[in-house]
Protein backbone atom coordinates (compact mmCIF):
# COMPACT_ATOMS: atom_id res chain seq x y z
CA UNK A 1 0.00 0.00 0.00
CA UNK A 2 1.28 3.49 -0.86
CA UNK A 3 0.59 6.49 0.88
CA UNK A 4 0.89 9.92 -1.17
CA UNK A 5 2.32 12.76 0.68
CA UNK A 6 1.17 16.34 -0.72
CA UNK A 7 3.94 19.05 -0.21
CA UNK A 8 1.54 21.50 -0.69
CA UNK A 9 3.12 24.92 0.77
CA UNK A 10 6.21 23.27 1.82
CA UNK A 11 7.12 23.03 -2.26
CA UNK A 12 5.69 26.64 -2.74
CA UNK A 13 8.21 27.88 -0.63
CA UNK A 14 10.58 25.68 -2.10
CA UNK A 15 10.53 26.75 -5.22
CA UNK A 16 10.26 30.20 -3.98
CA UNK A 17 13.57 30.02 -2.51
CA UNK A 18 15.09 28.50 -5.60
CA UNK A 19 13.79 31.68 -7.57
CA UNK A 20 15.58 33.60 -5.05
CA UNK A 21 18.82 32.00 -4.93
CA UNK A 22 18.74 31.96 -9.01
CA UNK A 23 18.34 35.83 -8.81
CA UNK A 24 21.15 36.10 -6.69
CA UNK A 25 23.38 33.98 -8.48
CA UNK A 26 22.70 36.25 -11.89
CA UNK A 27 23.62 39.51 -9.56
CA UNK A 28 27.00 38.07 -8.70
CA UNK A 29 27.12 36.82 -12.46
CA UNK A 30 26.52 40.64 -13.77
CA UNK A 31 28.94 42.22 -11.37
CA UNK A 32 31.73 39.91 -12.01
CA UNK A 33 31.07 40.19 -16.00
CA UNK A 34 30.87 44.12 -15.50
CA UNK A 35 34.12 44.17 -13.02
CA UNK A 36 35.84 42.06 -15.79
CA UNK A 37 35.12 43.83 -18.88
CA UNK A 38 35.95 47.37 -17.04
CA UNK A 39 39.68 45.13 -16.22
CA UNK A 40 39.63 44.34 -19.57
CA UNK A 41 38.58 47.27 -21.63
CA UNK A 42 41.32 49.81 -19.49
CA UNK A 43 44.40 47.37 -19.21
CA UNK A 44 44.40 49.02 -22.99
CA UNK A 45 43.40 52.76 -22.76
CA UNK A 46 46.33 53.60 -19.99
CA UNK A 47 49.90 54.24 -20.68
CA UNK A 48 52.37 51.84 -18.62
CA UNK A 49 55.26 52.90 -17.35
CA UNK A 50 58.22 52.46 -14.71
CA UNK A 51 57.65 54.03 -11.06
CA UNK A 52 59.85 53.65 -7.80
CA UNK A 53 58.39 53.30 -4.53
CA UNK A 54 59.47 55.73 -2.38
CA UNK A 55 58.04 54.98 0.94
CA UNK A 56 55.76 51.86 2.43
CA UNK A 57 53.72 53.11 5.63
CA UNK A 58 52.31 49.93 7.81
CA UNK A 59 49.51 50.37 9.99
CA UNK A 60 49.07 48.11 12.80
CA UNK A 61 45.77 47.58 14.13
CA UNK A 62 44.36 44.80 16.26
CA UNK A 63 40.51 43.36 15.06
CA UNK A 64 38.93 40.87 17.47
CA UNK A 65 41.84 39.90 18.58
CA UNK A 66 43.76 39.36 15.94
CA UNK A 67 46.54 41.61 14.61
CA UNK A 68 46.08 43.07 11.21
CA UNK A 69 48.44 45.10 9.08
CA UNK A 70 47.47 47.52 6.55
CA UNK A 71 49.71 48.93 4.11
CA UNK A 72 49.88 52.38 2.46
CA UNK A 73 52.29 52.50 -1.02
CA UNK A 74 53.90 56.00 -2.50
CA UNK A 75 55.49 56.33 -5.62
CA UNK A 76 57.52 58.26 -7.59
CA UNK A 77 57.40 58.63 -11.62
CA UNK A 78 57.51 60.95 -14.42
CA UNK A 79 55.03 61.05 -17.20
CA UNK A 80 55.26 63.69 -20.57
CA UNK A 81 58.37 65.22 -18.76
CA UNK A 82 56.50 66.12 -15.07
CA UNK A 83 57.72 64.54 -12.24
CA UNK A 84 55.11 62.85 -9.36
CA UNK A 85 56.35 62.66 -6.31
CA UNK A 86 54.75 61.13 -2.74
CA UNK A 87 52.11 59.65 -5.20
CA UNK A 88 49.53 56.75 -3.29
CA UNK A 89 49.37 53.67 -5.11
CA UNK A 90 46.11 51.99 -4.26
CA UNK A 91 48.18 48.23 -4.48
CA UNK A 92 50.30 46.25 -2.51
CA UNK A 93 52.21 43.29 -2.57
CA UNK A 94 54.49 40.73 -0.51
CA UNK A 95 57.36 41.77 -2.84
CA UNK A 96 57.29 45.34 -2.43
CA UNK A 97 60.25 47.60 -0.76
CA UNK A 98 61.26 51.10 -0.81
CA UNK A 99 63.46 51.72 -3.98
CA UNK A 100 62.27 49.01 -6.06
CA UNK A 101 61.01 49.71 -9.64
CA UNK A 102 57.27 48.51 -10.40
CA UNK A 103 55.36 49.04 -13.44
CA UNK A 104 52.48 51.10 -12.89
CA UNK A 105 49.62 52.16 -15.06
CA UNK A 106 47.80 55.01 -15.32
CA UNK A 107 45.21 57.30 -16.99
CA UNK A 108 46.70 59.64 -19.53
CA UNK A 109 43.89 62.52 -19.06
CA UNK A 110 44.77 61.85 -15.19
CA UNK A 111 48.24 60.87 -14.14
CA UNK A 112 47.91 60.36 -10.49
CA UNK A 113 44.72 57.69 -11.43
CA UNK A 114 45.93 53.81 -11.74
CA UNK A 115 44.19 51.54 -13.76
CA UNK A 116 44.57 47.70 -11.88
CA UNK A 117 42.96 46.12 -14.78
CA UNK A 118 44.47 42.75 -13.01
CA UNK A 119 42.59 42.97 -9.64
CA UNK A 120 39.28 43.79 -11.39
CA UNK A 121 39.51 40.88 -14.22
CA UNK A 122 40.58 38.76 -10.93
CA UNK A 123 37.91 39.94 -8.97
CA UNK A 124 35.00 39.59 -11.83
CA UNK A 125 36.71 36.61 -12.84
CA UNK A 126 35.74 34.95 -8.86
CA UNK A 127 32.12 36.67 -9.22
CA UNK A 128 31.43 34.82 -12.12
CA UNK A 129 32.86 31.73 -11.27
CA UNK A 130 30.97 31.82 -7.90
CA UNK A 131 28.01 32.63 -9.67
CA UNK A 132 28.32 29.81 -12.07
CA UNK A 133 28.52 27.34 -9.52
CA UNK A 134 26.20 28.50 -7.63
CA UNK A 135 23.79 28.09 -10.50
CA UNK A 136 24.76 24.27 -10.99
CA UNK A 137 23.96 23.84 -7.40
CA UNK A 138 20.82 24.59 -7.98
CA UNK A 139 19.96 22.69 -10.67
CA UNK A 140 21.20 19.93 -9.04
CA UNK A 141 18.69 20.58 -6.58
CA UNK A 142 15.45 19.18 -7.50
CA UNK A 143 11.75 19.57 -6.25
CA UNK A 144 8.96 17.82 -6.36
CA UNK A 145 5.23 18.34 -5.79
CA UNK A 146 5.17 15.00 -3.56
CA UNK A 147 7.02 12.10 -1.65
CA UNK A 148 5.61 8.62 -1.75
CA UNK A 149 5.89 6.95 1.43
CA UNK A 150 5.32 2.61 2.27
CA UNK A 151 2.94 1.51 4.15
CA UNK A 152 4.86 -0.87 6.61
CA UNK A 153 1.98 -3.51 6.43
CA UNK A 154 3.11 -4.13 2.95
CA UNK A 155 5.85 -6.16 3.98
CA UNK A 156 3.98 -7.95 6.38
CA UNK A 157 1.45 -9.33 3.22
Amino acid sequence: MNIRVDKGTTNNSSKKTKIFMILFAIIFLVIGAVLFYRGYSTKDKGVKLNATITRIDVETTYRNGEREKDYDVYIDYTYNEEKFTNISYPVYSSGMKEGKQIEVTINPSNPTEFYTSTSDMFLGGGFMLFAIIFIIIIAKVKTSDSDTLTDSNDYYN
